[in-house]
C-alpha cells in the first residue's frame, strides 16, 4: 500500500491522516447500518451478540483491528517523513481535505440515524430529521466533495502552478455552468413548491457534477491523450459524478403515483403511513394508481420472507385493461431483527417504478373462533359521519322515527328511532343496515342489526340529544376481513443515469487497479 503513495511523491502525515479518516468513515458507516437494526430489536445487548452472526462478526472485528495495526505499522516503517508542510495547491493536501469531508459525512449520518437508540438509552426525546431536512443538511458536503473530484486530477503532488491550474479548468467549468443553468431553469426554478435553498442547492450540485464529468473527460483526452489504461481514475470520477446527477434528478423529481383515494385514516393503522401517499389495497380489488390500474393478488411465504404480488395493468387500444408487469415487494420477518420492508422495482429505460408494501405478517387467526364476532367497538357520531370496518366504509346516513316529538309527549307511546347506515364495500357495492333504538314505557331497548354479506353487527344503544350525536357499537366477524396491504409507489425519472454511473465507476476502478498491478510487476521484473 505504501508504494502507491511514495512512488507518486506523497509524503508523511497527510497520507496517514487521509487513510485514518477514510478508515473511520467506513467503520462509522458500517456502525450506522448495524445501529439501525438495534433500534428494531430494542436492545443493544441483543444487537451486539446476535445481529452480526458468528463468523461475520469475527471477520468484521479482525478487519477493523488488522487494518488499524497495518496502517500504523506501514506509516512508521515505510512512509517518508516530510521536512516541511505540504503546499496548499498540492494533490495530497486536497485528498486529505476530501477524506475529512467523507469523515464528516459519515459522522453526520451516524449521529442522525443513531438518534432512536440514543433516545432510548438516555431517556431523551430528540426529534429525528425528516428525509428532506436530512438531504438539505448533507447537500453542502456533497457539493464540496464533487468539486474536489472535478479538480483533483489537474493537481500535481507537492507543488503546483496556481494560474496554470485554474486556466486548465476554465473550459470545463464554463461548459458545466452553461449546461447546468440551462437544465436547472426548467427542472427547479420553474418549480413553485421548492424553497430557494433547495433551488440553489440542487443547481449547485448539478453544476459541480457536470463540472466533474467535463473536467475528467478533458483530463482523459487532453492530458492522457485518450490512453484508456492510464485513465482509470478519470473514468471512475466520471462514473461517480454521473451517480450524483442520477441521484439528484431522480430523487428531486420523484413522482408519487400512489394516492389514498378512500376516506380512511391510514395513520390509525400505523404512524408510518401517509394519508396522502399511502393507499390501501384489498386482495382481489383493482384500483387506479397513476397511469396504471393495480390488483393485489395475494401473498406468498418463502422462508422468513413474505412476497406480496401486485399486478400492474394499463388501458389498451381497444379500451380494455391489459397486463403490463408484476411487482413483488416483500417483508422480511426476522425473529431477531424484526420486520423490514424491501421494495419491488420495475426498471425502464427512462425511469424506475419503486413499490414498497406494509402488512401484518404476524397475526394468526384461530380456526376455533372463525365465524364468531370480535368484541364490539363503540362509535360516537353525527349524521354523515363515517365508520371504518376492515372490509367496508359505513356512513351514518339518517335517523328515522315512527312518531314525532309532539306525538310522543301526548300519548307517551312507543318510540322507535332507526339509524340508517349505508355500507360501501371495496367493490363499491352498497348495503343498508337499520339498527333500532326503542324507548318503551321509559325503558331503553338497544336494537341489533347484522349485515350477513359483510359480517358486520351493529347495535344502536344511545342517543345524546344535547350533543346531537348517537352511539353505535360495531362488531366484525373473525376472519371476515380480506387480506390487504398498504402500499406506496414512486416513479424515479432518469434513474438509469445513476446505474450507468455505477457501471462506469466500477469499470474505472478496475482499470486503475489493473494498471497499478501492472506497474508494480514491471518495477520488480
Amino acid at each position: 500500500m505504501y508504494t502507491l503513495f511514495t512512488d507518486l511523491g506523497m509524503t508523511g502525515q497527510l497520507v496517514m491522516y487521509m487513510l485514518t479518516f477514510v478508515f473511520i468513515s467506513v467503520v462509522l458507516l458500517i456502525h450506522n447500518e448495524l445501529i439501525k437494526y438495534s433500534y428494531i430489536i430494542g436492545s443493544l445487548l441483543i444487537w451486539f451478540f446476535s445481529l452480526v452472526y458468528g463468523y461475520q462478526k469475527l471477520a468484521l472485528e479482525i478487519w477493523c483491528v488488522g487494518s488499524a495495526i497495518m496502517t500504523f505499522w506501514a506509516y512508521v516503517k515505510y512512509f517518508p517523513k516530510e521536512k516541511e508542510e505540504e503546499a496548499l495547491y498540492s494533490r495530497e493536501f486536497w485528498m486529505f481535505v476530501g477524506s475529512m469531508i467523507l469523515l464528516l459525512i459519515a459522522m453526520v449520518i451516524t449521529y442522525f440515524t443513531s438518534l432512536p437508540v440514543i433516545n432510548k438509552l438516555f431517556d431523551l426525546k430528540y426529534a429525528q430529521l425528516k428525509v428532506q431536512e436530512y438531504n438539505d443538511f448533507i447537500l453542502p458536503f456533497a457539493v464540496v466533495l464533487v468539486l474536489l473530484i472535478a479538480c483533483a486530477q489537474f493537481l500535481k503532488y507537492k507543488k503546483n502552478n496556481a494560474p496554470a491550474f485554474f486556466k486548465s479548468l476554465m473550459i470545463s467549468f464554463g461548459l458545466a455552468l452553461a449546461f447546468g443553468l440551462t437544465a436547472s431553469i426548467p427542472l427547479y426554478f420553474n418549480e413553485s413548491k421548492l424553497e430557494t435553498y433547495n433551488k440553489i442547492g440542487y443547481t449547485s450540485i448539478l453544476i459541480t457534477s457536470l463540472f466533474a464529468v467535463f473536467a475528467n473527460l478533458d483530463y482523459m483526452l487532453r492530458i492522457l491523450k485518450g490512453r484508456i489504461k492510464k485513465s482509470g481514475s478519470s473514468i471512475a470520477h466520471i462514473g461517480f459524478a454521473m451517480i450524483m446527477i442520477g441521484v439528484l434528478i431522480s430523487t428531486s423529481k420523484k413522482i408519487t403515483i400512489s394516492k389514498n383515494t378512500t376516506k380512511q385514516n391510514l395513520t390509525e393503522l400505523s404512524k408510518e403511513f401517509d394519508n396522502q401517499k399511502s393507499m390501501l389495497l384489498t386482495q382481489g380489488d383493482t384500483v387506479p394508481m397513476g397511469p396504471y390500474m393495480v390488483t393485489y393478488k395475494g401473498r406468498e411465504k418463502v422462508g422468513i420472507d413474505y412476497y406480496f404480488k401486485v399486478d400492474y395493468l394499463a388501458e389498451g387500444k381497444d379500451g380494455k385493461l391489459e397486463y403490463q408487469f408484476t411487482l413483488k415487494p416483500k417483508i422480511q420477518d426476522n425473529p431477531i431483527m424484526g420486520t423490514a420492508a424491501e421494495p419491488g422495482t420495475k426498471h425502464f429505460l427512462e425511469k424506475d417504478i419503486y413499490t414498497v408494501a406494509y402488512a401484518d405478517v404476524r397475526t394468526q387467526i384461530d380456526s376455533a373462533t372463525l365465524g364468531k364476532y370480535k368484541p364490539p367497538t363503540n362509535y360516537v357520531g353525527h349524521i354523515k359521519d363515517t365508520i371504518f370496518a376492515g372490509n367496508a366504509i359505513i356512513v351514518i346516513d339518517s335517523l328515522r322515527t315512527n312518531v314525532n316529538e309532539a306525538e310522543y309527549k301526548i300519548s307517551d307511546s312507543l318510540l322507535e328511532v332507526t339509524a340508517v347506515l349505508k355500507a360501501y364495500d371495496t367493490q363499491k357495492n352498497i348495503y343498508t343496515a337499520r339498527p333500532k333504538y326503542i324507548i318503551k314505557n321509559n325503558t331503553q331497548i338497544p336494537g341489533e342489526y347484522i349485515v350477513e354479506e359483510l359480517g358486520l353487527k351493529f347495535v344502536f344503544w344511545k342517543i345524546n340529544p344535547e350533543e346531537g350525536t348517537i352511539e353505535i357499537t360495531m362488531s366484525e366477524r373473525v376472519g371476515n376481513s380480506k387480506d390487504f396491504i398498504v402500499m406506496e409507489a414512486h416513479l424515479f425519472p432518469f434513474i438509469n443515469v445513476l446505474w450507468l454511473g455505477c457501471i462506469i465507476m466500477a469499470l474505472g476502478t478496475a482499470i486503475a487497479i489493473m494498471e497499478r498491478i501492472h506497474q508494480i510487476r514491471r518495477k520488480h521484473a
